[in-house]
């Protein structure tokens, strides 16, 4: 019986039929002890099954067998894998003790076998983030072997290594061939399981850590492809069913994405890994985006609570709560705490947009351009798209509209072509603004029909209402009416007023205060002061009383023919 079920598991495993191949060999186990080799099929079986404590307690027994029989070279391999797994399971302290414990056996290996370099793997991830110079030197020398050797596995893990090395050393150039060079190695040759699914994992994380959305989408679908192949296998660990759902996220997959990320906090609260607080972002992100604000805060608190920084979803949720000055203060903050240009990438663009809303253009420019620059470095499309969004939506405050469209529009061809719904329809809405600066009624109305009918769709409730809120302040003009009433800016006294001032004095007319204008316009309260201040200094009066009245004068008021409100004499207050 235990010779069959010891046959038929091997033969399974060969198959990789991972459920059945574990069933048999389990059963073989059961009728009596497994040597070295038959073990690591059972463990590596468990682990590709998702039963990583099983994996880990099949590996020390294979590593005792091997170590018991006098064979050196196979105990190393089985110390190897067992370090992989503790390592990227968050056992960092573990991995070392057993990185201490395989390295004393390598005296009694032969001087040029594969296990002489394995233990450069693990000390490559471990130096990657402390000392990626160390790292790049370890990650070669296991290519080269690898190369000598002819072995799959150490050329995937040194090539993989190298790109990431040169990815922290900021030679991103140099690095992205060799990403597709290590997954080309796990497609095309032996390597082991195990093997296939960290490369193909660290593949992806890099590729979203460094804003290359085309990359990482492309090679989750291979991943995709090669785990269809094995339906029980369950190919995602730690930080990589994050990336899965936030890659989902970007699609517009709201659902799917939840699904994901919920599944990935549950994985990895049990026992908790250290991806577990970036689950929780991920959630959080989520709930922000379908409008669930109670429940965005709880998830980012408790991302917070597992050491991920909350922002820059806090603060994105804090603007849309019509909070700012806080979204301002929380983001620059944690600007001025980040040093990596990863990191700052991620904070860049939501600082932009908070400073914008408390008026504080100047530094939304610096914002502006650091982000462009960063973009260039990377050779990202997505952080390019970014930058243009960000420096278009800094035109349209500064009431250079036209300008403003011409960058918004080339953001909006990058997010397209990027596959980013979300995005899409988030610069719609600016284009929407800045259409209505131009007085161009009609083309605000489409842009934000557009953006309607997407988020619509996607289930995006938060952006949903701000554009709903933003359709009723868009005239619809009736058959053979004009789009919009009067000219794209009026002469003052001394200087034109803008297209965006137009606006301002057209709701102060109306006896709107600052912040009722500010809500509508989806400006900062300082803003519509500044453009208020413009205004006086324009047409040449001291308070509000005075420009409602040059308002109705002038035709710019909605309702100017029909009489000045009470009080619009020109003796009012401010």
């Amino acid at each position: 019986m235990a010779n069959g079920a010891l046959e038929q598991g091997r033969e399974r495993f060969a198959r990789q039929d991972w459920k059945a191949a574990h069933r048999f060999l389990a059963a073989a186990q059961a009728e009596g002890p497994l040597d070295g080799a038959d073990l690591l099929l059972l463990a590596i079986a468990a682990y590709l099954l998702g039963r990583d404590a099983e994996s880990r307690e099949c590996l020390e027994h294979t590593y005792d067998a091997e170590l018991a029989a006098g064979r050196y070279p196979e105990a190393v391999h089985a110390a190897f894998w067992l370090i992989l797994e503790l390592a990227l399971g968050g056992g960092a302290a573990q991995a070392h003790g057993w990185i201490a414990s395989a390295g004393r056996l390598l005296v009694h290996c032969p001087p040029d076998c594969a296990e002489q370099v394995l233990m450069l793997i693990p000390e490559t991830y471990f130096r990657l983030d402390s000392d990626p110079g160390a790292a790049l030197v370890a990650a070669t020398t296991v290519l080269e072997a690898g190369e000598r050797l002819r072995d799959a596995d150490l050329l995937a893990f040194g090539t993989l290594g190298r790109s990431q090395a040169l990815i922290r050393l900021g030679r991103i150039a140099e690095a992205l061939p060799l990403i597709d060079e290590a997954m080309l190695v796990v497609t095309r040759h032996a390597v082991c399981p195990i093997a296939v699914g960290i490369v193909y994992c660290a593949a992806i994380s890099e590729c979203q850590g460094i804003f290359d959305l085309p990359r990482a989408r492309e090679w989750t679908e291979a991943l995709g492809d090669w785990c269809d192949l094995q339906p029980d296998l369950v190919p995602y660990r730690g930080q990589c069913m994050v990336h899965r759902a936030q890659l989902l996220r970007h699609r517009g997959e709201l659902d799917r994405a939840a699904v994901e990320a919920a599944r990935a906090a549950d994985r990895l609260s049990r026992p908790r890994h250290p991806a577990l607080g970036l689950a929780n972002y991920e959630l959080g992100e989520l709930e922000r985006i379908r409008g669930s604000a109670v429940e965005a805060e709880q998830r980012y608190g408790s991302a917070h609570g597992f050491g991920v920084s909350p922002q820059p979803g806090l603060g994105l949720l804090r603007l849309a709560q019509d909070r700012p000055q806080e979204a301002a203060r929380a983001l620059e903050r944690a600007l001025a705490e980040a040093t990596a240009a990863t990191e700052r990438a991620r904070l860049l663009p939501a600082a932009g947009e908070a400073l914008l809303a408390v008026g504080h253009i100047e530094r939304a420019t610096a914002v502006a351009r650091e982000l462009a620059g960063i973009s260039h470095f990377f050779g990202s499309v997505q952080l390019q798209a970014e930058a243009l969004f960000l420096q278009g939506r800094i035109l349209q405050e500064g009431d250079r509209p036209q300008e403003a469209l011409a960058l918004l529009g080339r953001a909006r061809e990058h997010w397209s072509g990027l596959g980013m719904p979300l995005e899409v329809a988030k610069t719609r809405v600016a284009m929407a603004e800045a259409c209505r600066l131009l007085g161009d009624a009609e083309g605000a109305r489409m842009e934000l029909d557009a953006a309607r009918a997407a988020l619509h769709a996607l289930g995006a409730a938060a952006a949903l209402g701000r554009v709903e809120r933003a359709l009723g302040s868009v005239p619809a003009p009736g058959p053979g009416t004009p789009d919009a009433p009067g000219p794209a800016s009026y002469p003052g006294d001394g200087a034109r007023i803008s297209p965006r001032e137009i606006q301002v004095l057209r709701l102060v007319a109306t006896g709107m205060t600052n912040r009722m204008v500010a809500k509508t316009l989806f400006l900062s309260e300082k803003t519509v002061a500044r453009h208020l201040s413009n205004i006086y200094t324009k047409i040449g009066v001291v308070n509000r009383a005075a420009a409602t009245a040059y308002a109705y004068d002038r035709g710019i008021a909605a309702g100017a023919g029909q009489g000045r409100p009470a009080g619009a004499d020109g003796h009012g207050s401010r």
